[in-house]
């Protein structure tokens, strides 16, 4: 009896944890966790968009509603995408929305947090007219363009997608110009869209519909994934890539992860088989996939390589000196160098332009090489780094050499006759249509900027790259005549303005529709929030440039590169980064580019920034060289453009032209910067052409760059100025002295109101005083000087200061 009752005892207990507990723990582990960040916008008098973060082991999510926020929800619709459009709705009445996630066993998580909104007065949706011209072209097997006629008073454009004609289209994205790029779309099936017009808070009613079909993935598949990719450290920042070619491919895609299995993200596009990664963090993993590209149509990933940075504090190895190239023949040149003492090898590098790539050939434990196989009458120019166990140096100096003729004969040296050129009109606005009739026959596009405000404009250039697009100048309230006749001659069909209509106003937009030419306008609350919405036309990018929004000079010096690259330019004021901006590139951008030094943009923003690079000099003609000589590899020097530094509009509207050619800008003074001349002379071999943007009143030809006229080999240049003494003889004068430079011919003045600050030209003389006068009262001022001659100028001397006398 003991027994029988000790048995049925156990099985009630076992019944009780089998059925009453295990369920439960099972349960527990299975709920879904409920969706967090739930907003609602209205769209309209009828409609409200839902948005929230997806569950991870979310199936579907119901929607739930309610009319007041502590009334009866009830369940609306079931989405399977995080995103849900609640339409027919009553006009300006407040909505309230929960929503729970729902696994694949049908289990419901808990409520999220609610939220609401109030649909809009329906008097509030007639001001707005719906795009037309909608069109679906399909790029690739997972894309979609579409492409509409763009809407006078519109500010954004609301996306819409369905899978079916009639069925339920549900916002898929905001577009801030009139065109979208669907993305990761299955193949082969066909897909639905319209759009919305907004403008703050509105919307217009639905474009009419238009759909098209991915291509089959079959169709992508002709194109092969690279293979043997290899992955090298060169130095503590970079690495270098190779793998073999792809016989149809056009470039290739480059994408790094800092974990083997992390997220892949692009880093650049290779039109060769190889690539250098710079700037990393020393000591630090890399992992490294390529994509092979043509058209519009991409390869799968290559498998994957990676490499580890060299440690940088080993990182003091000397660059090779003395490097020299000699023409051995029609195929050979011979390259020789001093030796590094702790250098283990050497690697050579090539180049069939001297601002071109330089591309690794070799690698080599002696202090000399013998480069073969080469193309008769040809100039190379060659580079060497030293190598050991830990790092590489950087690049020694560049030497060239012209292989023989196929007769044995040497060439002569390249001529250093450089031709001239001016595209001016007679103001900023005929120079801007000059340089579009330079660089355009017909044109679609056209970008056109305020030639009153620079602030909105100094964005504008690789917006106008991305379209191919001229940058023509007007005036506020009437279009020039110059630009209407540019856009008439390029036979364009769409415009983009940029600015708000207190910077660009309405007359203008409606000229330019009068002449039968669509208008797409990009403005922003404000000239930082203007640059955030360039931005996100010109597209994604993982490199951004930061620059000043109180002053020009130093954004213009990098527009053509930015453009070049496709790297938005985004402005900041001096001390204090703007939210949305910081917000945008936190999101956006893996690196940045701070043009100026701290007196234009202080350290307090750069350090917020993602990996910023400073680009900046003592003035801001010796900002614009740091900043060609940071891209100089990336240059075509063979053709150079110069514009005045003292107004933005002619550099601005030549910044589209010379980003065609990956030409850089100089800016130029009167007279021009020694450092100017210095970097102009060390390319002097490479230039083929100057052109100058406006007349000789902004850029006189006496202060033009003409290298030819000196025979510069015949010259030092100068030793910087010693004995620099500064003393305040009254409240409003400074007289300085310095010792003598043998070779000089005269003396370059510098002033600055603090010794980090920008440095100004103020004087050029040629004798070893200068008395500056019409100073503040009991103000410091700080001095330096440099030595100039034919051959280019002296470092500058040591800073000295003095501090002006109280009044009287």
């Amino acid at each position: 009896m003991k027994k029988n009752s000790l048995r049925l005892l156990t099985l009630v207990l076992c019944f009780f944890f089998a059925v009453l507990i295990v369920p439960k723990v099972t349960l527990a582990a299975s709920i879904p966790s409920a969706p967090t960040d739930l907003t609602a916008s209205a769209e309209s008098s009828s409609e409200i968009y839902l948005d929230w973060d997806s569950v991870s082991d979310a199936a579907s999510y119901y929607v739930y509603r309610a009319t007041s926020s502590s009334g009866t929800y009830f369940k609306i619709a079931t989405t399977t995408t995080s995103r849900y459009t609640d339409s027919n709705l009553k006009s300006e009445t407040t909505y309230y929305y929960k929503v729970v996630s729902v696994n694949s066993s049908g289990t419901t998580s808990a409520y999220s947090s609610r939220t609401y909104e109030t649909t809009l007065d329906s008097d509030e949706d007639d001001s707005l007219s719906a795009p037309t011209g909608l069109t679906a072209t399909a790029e690739s097997s997972s894309e979609i363009y579409l492409d509409w006629d763009s809407v006078s008073n519109a500010t954004s454009y609301y996306v819409y997608r369905s899978t079916t004609s009639s069925g339920t289209y549900s916002k898929i994205g905001t577009a801030t110009s009139s065109r979208y790029t669907d993305s990761d779309l299955e193949s082969d099936t066909t897909y639905y869209y319209k759009v919305k017009t907004v403008r703050n808070s509105k919307t217009s009613e639905y474009s009419s519909k238009d759909y098209a079909k991915t291509l089959d993935s079959d169709e992508d598949d002709s194109l092969s994934a690279p293979t043997d990719l290899r992955a090298s450290a060169e130095s503590s920042s970079e690495i270098y890539l190779d793998w073999d070619s792809v016989s149809n491919a056009t470039s290739y895609y480059v994408y790094r992860s800092t974990t083997s299995s992390g997220t892949y993200s692009k880093i650049g596009t290779a039109t060769s088989s190889k690539y250098t990664d710079s700037d990393l963090k020393s000591d630090t993993t890399y992992y490294y996939k390529v994509k092979a590209v043509r058209n519009s149509k991409t390869s799968e990933y290559s498998s994957r390589d990676y490499a580890t940075t060299d440690r940088s504090d080993e990182s003091d190895l000397s660059a090779p000196t003395d490097l020299t190239a000699r023409a051995e023949s029609s195929s050979r040149i011979y390259l020789d160098w001093d030796s590094v003492s702790e250098a283990t090898s050497y690697y050579v590098y090539r180049s069939t332009a001297s601002s071109g790539t330089y591309s690794k050939i070799s690698t080599t434990t002696t202090s000399n090489y013998t480069d073969t196989g080469l193309s008769p009458n040809t100039t190379y120019y060659y580079k060497v780094t030293a190598v050991n166990n830990w790092s590489s140096s950087g690049y020694s100096s560049s030497a060239y050499a012209i292989t023989a003729k196929t007769d044995g004969t040497i060439p002569t040296e390249p001529s250093s006759d450089i031709q001239s050129d001016r595209l001016a009109g007679e103001d900023m606005y005929g120079t801007s249509a000059e340089v579009a009739k330079s660089g355009w026959i017909t044109s679609y596009y056209a970008v056109i900027v305020s030639g009153e405000n620079f602030a909105d404009a100094l964005c504008s250039a690789p917006l106008a790259q991305k379209y191919n697009a001229p940058l023509l100048l007007t005036t506020k309230n009437i279009l020039h005549e110059q630009t209407k006749t540019q856009l008439v001659r390029l036979k364009v069909k769409k415009v983009i303005i940029i600015g708000g209509t207190g910077i660009i106003s309405s007359g203008v937009e409606q000229s330019i529709k009068d002449l039968g030419i669509g208008v797409t306008r990009i403005a922003g609350t404000d000239k930082y929030d203007t640059s955030i919405k360039i931005a996100q036309a010109i597209g994604e990018f993982d490199q951004a440039v930061i620059a000043s929004g109180e002053t020009f000079p130093d954004a213009l010096s990098i527009a053509p590169i930015a453009a070049m690259k496709g790297m938005p330019i985004l402005l900041t004021p001096k001390d204090k980064l703007p939210e949305n901006i910081k917000g945008y590139l936190e999101k956006n951008a893996q690196s940045t580019y701070v043009v100026g030094g701290t007196g234009i943009i202080s350290d307090n923003v750069l350090k917020q920034l993602p990996s910023p690079r400073r680009l900046s000099g003592n003035t801001r003609y010796d900002t614009n060289i740091s900043i060609i000589k940071e891209f100089a590899d990336e240059l075509d020097f063979s053709t150079c453009y110069e514009s005045t530094g003292e107004n933005y509009a002619d550099a601005l509207a030549g910044a589209a032209l010379a980003s065609i050619t990956n030409s850089p800008v100089f800016l130029v003074s009167d007279p021009v910067d020694p450092v100017t001349i210095n970097f102009f002379k060390s390319k002097i071999r490479s230039i083929k052409k100057e052109v100058i943007f406006g007349g000789i009143v902004v850029v006189p030809n006496s202060i033009l760059i003409n290298i030819d006229e000196e025979d510069y080999d015949d010259y030092d240049t100068p030793a910087a100025p010693t004995g620099l003494e500064v003393t305040a003889v009254s409240s409003s004068q400074i007289n300085l002295t310095w010792d003598s430079v043998s070779n000089a011919t005269s003396y370059y003045v510098y002033g600055a109101t603090s010794s980090s600050g920008t440095y100004s030209h103020i004087a050029t003389v040629s004798t070893t005083s200068y008395t500056n006068t019409g100073l503040w009262a009991d103000t410091t001022y700080y001095y330096k000087v440099r030595a100039a001659n034919s051959a280019g100028s002296s470092p500058e001397s040591a800073m000295d200061y003095a501090k002006t006398d109280l009044p009287d």
